[in-house]
């Protein structure tokens, strides 16, 4: 059975629900000047939006409630810059990777 939170989470990154986070999260200062308590009442507030928008689908309580509690956005800290690689290489990088605590 696929875990409704993957379902619920992807909606979330849709291109139009992008868009209502990007509007709402805009004006907002960095994640690490809110407290616990705005960035919940932010994601509560983006959460609505969205629904109101019809960009999500429905979910039990507890979906909503980790969305609410958890979720990090915008992505300030991310660079989300588009990198040019060469997919043999990257496939390459990929074979030959280990986990830091493998050995």
């Amino acid at each position: 059975m696929v875990d409704v939170k993957v379902i619920y989470l992807r909606r979330l990154t849709s291109l139009d629900a992008l868009r209502v986070v990007a509007e709402l999260w805009r004006s907002v200062p960095e994640p690490d000047t809110l407290t616990w308590e705005q960035l919940r009442e932010r994601n509560i507030q983006t959460l609505q939006w969205l629904e109101e928008k019809k960009l999500l689908c429905a979910a039990p309580d507890g979906v909503c409630n980790t969305v609410a509690n958890e979720w990090r956005a915008p992505l300030y800290p991310l660079d989300l810059t588009r990198l040019e690689i060469d997919a043999k290489e990257l496939r390459d990088a990929q074979a030959r990777w280990v986990p830091a605590d493998f050995y």
